[in-house]
């Protein structure tokens, strides 16, 4: 196979894989509201920030880099258990590969009247 045509056809896989990706990024993408159960962050290799929700199931908050989210940490630490929060979102849960909806940005709305009822006494 000549040098151009395996370039090409690099090229062409590594545009085809692209476009999967973004496709499920972009096409998946839904707002969420969401009330935090607990958290938890594995170890490992594939080390992942997981939140348990009391009515959308598991989540997860990882870097995106389809939408320009690398503050995944900083969104994962700033999640209170007890609150309530809109979110933007992607993905599916995806058991066999261990994948769960991509939580991108979130904004407390939690009531007044619960966040005085969550205030240590």
């Amino acid at each position: 196979m000549s040098d151009s045509l395996q370039l090409k056809l690099y090229g062409a896989v590594f545009a085809a894989a692209f476009a999967c990706n973004a496709a499920y990024t972009f096409g998946t993408a839904e707002d969420m509201t969401f009330t935090v159960e607990t958290k938890e962050a594995t170890k490992g290799d594939s080390g992942k920030y997981l939140v348990k929700t009391e009515n959308q199931g598991m989540l997860q908050v990882a870097d995106s880099y389809l939408n320009l989210h690398f503050n995944a940490s900083d969104v994962y630490f700033g999640l209170k258990e007890g609150h309530t929060y809109k979110a933007d979102t992607y993905g599916w849960r995806f058991g066999l590969m261990s994948m769960y909806p991509n939580v991108i940005a979130v904004e407390d709305v939690t009531p007044a009247e619960k966040l005085e009822a969550l205030k240590p006494q």
